[in-house]
């Protein structure tokens, strides 16, 4: 479990606040907290002003868990890099401590995270809200492959939409097609989103 830490409400950039969120991972609960997603990192604070962020580059995929077969609510699963370091230009100190609660602070680090509104129906919102503002943070690694793959569509007459297929999952730098054997087993069964794989 990952320390809580005393923080201020988020005022600047906030693209989605939601009361009442639940976040638990594989060995117990956190609570109940507000849960923001700004266009800086992902905010959960408790009534008491305590919580955690994560930033975009520690969150290697989000989607939309319904299989309550697998865990037993729906809720928005996360898969974490905590290891993952902010690019340059997202390494400004933050207030309390923060850069270091970021960027794995003294907790042992998580691989997991579920995000279980009381409201359902937030779900679909709380997913795109957090794959817009990933998409302002692209990961300078990933640039250079992106540019090949696409040239690679190119040359072999594969475009927007190629491959087949409407499960799809959102990895943190973009939307990518699921295609990986290996990440299958770590995924929830019929996780999804509403992205660009669902018309």
């Amino acid at each position: 479990m990952r320390d809580l830490i005393p923080l201020n409400v988020p005022t600047d950039g906030v693209v989605l606040a939601v009361e009442d969120v639940v976040v638990k991972n594989r060995e117990g609960s956190y609570g109940t907290g507000r849960l923001f997603i700004t266009e800086e990192n992902v905010r959960w604070i408790t009534s008491e002003l305590r919580g955690f962020v994560l930033s975009y580059f520690e969150i290697s995929l989000h989607a939309v868990s319904k299989d309550v077969t697998n865990f037993p609510e729906e809720c928005i699963y996360l898969m974490l890099d905590a290891g993952k370091e902010e690019s340059e230009e997202d390494s400004e100190p933050e207030e309390n401590g923060l850069d270091a609660e970021m960027n794995g602070g003294t907790h042992a680090p998580e691989k997991e995270l579920y995000f279980i509104p009381n409201d359902k129906s937030m779900l679909d919102s709380i997913f795109t809200a957090m794959a817009h503002c990933q998409s302002l943070h692209p990961d300078p690694e990933d640039v250079g492959s992106d540019d090949d793959a696409m040239h690679d569509e190119e040359e072999s007459g594969m475009g927007e939409g190629g491959g087949g297929g409407d499960l799809t999952y959102d990895y943190g730098r973009g939307d990518e097609r699921y295609g990986s054997d290996n990440d299958e087993d770590h995924l929830p069964d019929n996780a999804h989103h509403f992205g660009s794989g669902d018309h």
